[in-house]
């Protein structure tokens, strides 16, 4: 609803909610509805991004990464299930130290390792490796927050950390 409201003006109807929202606009007004998209998409996009995280925020835990383990995967699996009005506790790892990074997928994905985190936890980063590996070839430690998963694959469940945003320290 928020990046409409730019265009109010140019609507003859325009009203909604945080979930839907809708509006009605003269046909040949369309041209310039589109040049205000095209203005502040990417405004848009990285405001939502960041807003994503903001509303997670109730659920956000702060761990150090010998943190990373399946104790805590254990204690907080007590709040399941998860899902819109309770969404998967997100997990904020400050100034990780990246190494041992293993591009997959032609760069798409990257697996890779934090210091201090035990041996057995995998980190992933789905569909923004290449930005992960620019970012880390600039960045000395990087602030990373994602959520923890089993994973089980050849009948062997092991822990992973899936990291959903990062940022330079």
């Amino acid at each position: 609803m928020n990046p409409l409201k730019k265009a109010e003006s140019i609507f003859f109807q325009f009203g909604g909610h945080k979930e839907a929202g809708g509006f009605s606009l003269e046909i040949d007004k369309i041209p310039e509805l589109a040049k205000v998209i095209f203005e502040h998409a990417d405004s848009w996009l990285e405001e939502e991004q960041k807003q994503a995280i903001l509303e997670q925020t109730p659920s956000l835990i702060s761990l150090q990464p010998e943190e990373l383990n399946p104790k805590i995967f254990q204690e907080l699996s007590v709040f399941e299930p998860f899902g819109h009005e309770n969404p998967v506790p997100l997990y904020s790892i400050k100034n990780a130290k990246v190494y041992h990074t293993k591009p997959m997928t032609d760069g798409k994905h990257v697996r890779f390792r934090i210091l201090g985190a035990p041996e057995s936890i995998q980190c992933l980063i789905w569909n923004r490796g290449k930005d992960f590996l620019e970012l880390l070839s600039k960045a000395e430690s990087l602030d990373l927050w994602g959520s923890l998963e089993e994973s089980t694959f050849r009948s062997k469940t092991s822990l992973q950390f899936v990291v959903n945003y990062f940022q330079e320290s």
